[in-house]
């Protein structure tokens, strides 16, 4: 059965739920929250870290053998947790995005290895200062849409 609708992407997340005591714990302890907004409708957890630098989490569904993405869950579906570090200096985003804990875990091993497994990324990452971001060299070039100029009734538009 196709995803088509964002009722069919909530269904195949509900199994997620399971985690989210163990996401909460590890929010409460570390400061991380869980980002809601902009994030895939594709069943996965961002948590997020904003200070001088920003970190994040993300465990997420992984797709099948062939690229495709699931539309059903099952207990072995897999999994990957993964995390990063950016900064934004002077209209360059800098960031090393590459630390993957684990990949095509089985969702059924997840939970009882959760909390370990956010600390342990935290740990990691964690270390990602400013200057460590920088030294690798910018990785993206922002505000690439050009602005919007709003011109008031009483000024040219030429």
């Amino acid at each position: 059965m196709p995803l088509s609708t964002l009722q069919d992407y909530e269904r195949l997340g509900e199994h997620l739920r399971e985690i989210d005591p163990i996401l909460e714990d590890f929010c409460r302890e570390t400061g991380f929250s869980r980002q809601t907004q902009g994030v895939s409708r594709y069943p996965m957890r961002r948590l997020v870290l904003y200070r001088d630098v920003s970190w994040f989490i993300e465990l997420r569904m992984e797709e099948d053998e062939r690229g495709q993405r699931y539309d059903q869950f099952f207990a072995d579906i897999p999994y990957s947790l993964s995390g990063g570090a950016w900064i934004d200096l002077s209209g360059f985003r800098y960031g090393d995005i590459g630390y993957r804990l684990f990949s095509r875990m089985p969702f059924r091993a997840v939970p009882p290895k959760l909390a370990e497994s956010l600390r342990e990324t935290w740990q990691y990452i964690g270390r990602h200062t400013a200057e460590y971001l920088v030294s690798l060299g910018p990785r993206v070039k922002l505000d690439l849409h050009p602005k919007v100029q709003i011109v008031g009734e009483d000024e040219d538009e030429t």
